[in-house]
C-alpha cells in the first residue's frame, strides 16, 4: 500500500497540472486580463486527487512501522507485548517508537547482543525523518489536513493563455520541499531503515532475503 501510494503521487500531480493549465486558458473570466506588475496576481488550483495519494503515503508508512515493530520485537522475544511503533519516553522525552526503543534497551534478554545497536539505529531514523512523517499523519487524523501545505499555483506574469507548464509551481510540503520529492525521500528513507535494522535481527535466513532488492 505504501509503495502504491508513493507511485500515485506524481502522475496525479501531473494530471492536475494539465487540468489547471486547461482551465486557466479556457476560463472566460480571464479574457482581456493583462498582468499588472504593481499588482501581483497568483492563481491557486485545488484538487483532491493528489491529496488522497499523499494522505495514503503518510497513513501507510505509519501502518507499516506499527507492523514492523511487532516483527522486530517478536523475532527477539516471541511473546513480546509490543503492538506498534508507539510513542514512549526516551531520555525524558516522548518520541515516536519510544516504547520499542526503551524495550530494546531495558527488557530484551542478554542473549540478544544487538539490542543497543538496533535501538540506536531506530532512534537515528526517528529524529531524521520518522518523527516528521508521523506528526503529519497525526495532524491528518486529528485535523483533517496538513497545516501549511502549499497547493498548486501559478503567478500570472503573462496573459493566462500564454502560461506554460514550467510556470506552474507544484504543491509543496510545509518545509518547502515539493510533494513528489518528499514522497520519494520518504520511500528511500523507509527502505534504508529496513535494510539497516533487518540485518540486526535474529533468526533471519538471508539466503532468502536480498537487501539490495529493497529498492524496488
Amino acid at each position: 500500500m505504501f509503495i502504491f501510494s508513493v507511485n500515485q503521487v506524481e502522475p496525479n500531480i501531473e494530471r492536475d497540472r494539465k487540468q489547471f493549465l486547461s482551465k486557466l486558458r479556457k476560463n472566460k473570466a480571464f479574457y482581456g486580463f493583462t498582468p499588472d506588475p504593481d499588482k501581483p496576481c497568483v492563481v491557486v488550483y485545488h484538487n483532491a486527487k493528489f491529496l488522497v495519494a499523499l494522505h495514503l503515503v503518510l497513513y501507510s508508512v505509519k501502518s507499516f512501522l506499527d507492523v514492523y515493530a511487532q516483527l522486530v520485537s517478536k523475532l527477539i522475544v516471541s511473546n513480546s507485548t509490543i503492538f506498534g511503533f508507539n510513542k514512549g519516553t526516551v531520555d525524558g522525552k516522548q518520541i515516536e517508537g519510544g516504547r520499542l526503543i526503551t524495550w530494546l534497551t531495558k527488557s530484551t534478554p542478554d542473549t540478544y547482543t544487538n539490542a543497543s545497536t538496533l535501538a540506536h539505529v531506530i532512534r537515528e531514523h526517528v529524529f531524521s525523518w520518522i518523527k516528521e512523517a508521523v506528526n503529519r499523519r497525526d495532524k491528518l487524523i486529528h485535523h483533517g489536513e496538513i497545516p501549511n501545505l502549499c497547493p498548486m499555483m501559478v503567478p500570472l506574469y503573462c496573459e493566462p493563455h500564454r502560461v506554460k507548464a514550467n510556470h506552474v509551481i507544484l504543491p509543496q510540503m510545509p518545509n518547502g520541499v515539493d510533494v513528489v520529492t518528499y514522497c520519494r525521500e520518504t520511500r528511500n528513507n523507509l527502505f534504508q531503515f529496513i535494510r539497516e535494522t533487518l540485518v540486526l535481527l535474529p533468526d533471519i535466513d538471508f539466503s532468502l532475503v536480498s537487501l539490495d532488492e529493497i529498492n524496488e
